[in-house]
């Protein structure tokens, strides 16, 4: 799975203006986010949690959303291979969830639930392996020493393309 693009507004301390980071291909498959203290790394990776898997480690979906606005949105297009192009949409006040591949929207009647049906389907990735393999940080990387042999082994064998 690819992170293609990704859209937000009203999040964290992002206000009412959308957001954007489209990846290039062009320029590769390994993306470093720097910055200093206060300049948004940890909120752009918790974006992408939220958008992916509809939770943030350590916060409530309350405090997501920005304080003045209050709601929040995400949008995240990912790549599954050439031919498979997934778009998740995710807010909050209102609350709301969809998912289309290739332009067409998931209908979950009589299928696994929605979030169930875009990690195995999709991203292939459960949280807890994407939360330590995209956005590891050096407060993070405690949990992934204590990952089990079998957990350590699918971020390290997981092809990224």
């Amino acid at each position: 799975m690819k992170i293609k693009k990704i859209e937000w507004k009203n999040f964290g301390s992002y206000g009412n203006n959308q957001q954007i980071v489209a990846f290039d291909e062009k320029q590769g498959n390994f993306y470093l986010v720097l910055g200093t203290n206060g300049a948004g790394k940890s909120t752009l990776s918790d974006v992408i949690k939220f958008g992916l898997y509809g939770k943030v480690d350590s916060k409530k979906m309350k405090d997501l959303p920005n304080r003045f606005n209050n709601n929040l949105y995400v949008k995240i297009e990912v790549e599954k291979n050439p031919t498979t192009i997934a778009v998740i949409e995710r807010g909050i006040a209102p609350n709301f969830f969809r998912v289309s591949v290739n332009g067409i929207d998931y209908d979950q009647a009589g299928k696994k639930n929605v979030q169930e049906f875009l990690e195995e389907e999709i991203l292939g990735v459960p949280y807890y392996v994407f939360n330590n393999m995209v956005s590891l940080s050096i407060n993070d990387f405690r949990s992934f020493i204590n990952m089990g042999v079998n957990d350590k082994r699918m971020i390290i064998e997981t092809p990224c393309c």
